[in-house]
């Protein structure tokens, strides 16, 4: 029972929270009242990725890990919710923590993870995936 509605709070309902929150409550704040798409984007993930480091540890590699690998997600989920709409950006969270949670507790198993050995490789991939997403997020246009 424990384990079920653990999985529930991850996958389903978290997500669905988060979404509603920070994509369609605060994000249309920043499209319809500031019209500064661009600067929401970066700031709401910033929020997004405090959200879910509260317990940030300057001593610890993973955190720092922890905290850029949130912010892309914000980003990229930012850019799924204002091109394609909420309904997309929730279910690419859900999928998102349902493969985390899968993960975690070992039912699958994301082996990709095993291979990353270099950790100038890892660093040289986020730069990479960041600056596709802020290309593509920048070219939105304000209303």
């Amino acid at each position: 029972m424990k384990f079920i509605v653990l999985f529930l709070s991850i996958s389903l309902i978290s997500p669905i929270f988060e979404e509603i929150l920070f994509r369609e409550f605060l994000l249309d704040h920043y499209r319809n009242k500031e019209k500064k798409i661009n600067g929401g984007v970066i700031f709401l993930s910033l929020l997004f990725s405090l959200w879910h480091t509260h317990t940030f540890n300057l001593h610890n590699i993973d955190d720092y890990i922890l905290f850029i690998n949130v912010f892309l997600i914000g980003v990229f989920l930012s850019f799924i919710r204002l091109r394609y709409g909420l309904i997309l950006a929730i279910l690419a969270h859900v999928f998102y923590n349902l493969l985390i949670f899968l993960n975690e507790f070992q039912i699958i198993n994301l082996f990709i993870l095993d291979y990353i050995q270099n950790i100038y490789m890892f660093w040289i991939s986020y730069i990479f995936i960041l600056f596709l997403l802020l290309k593509n997020t920048l070219l939105i246009k304000n209303d």
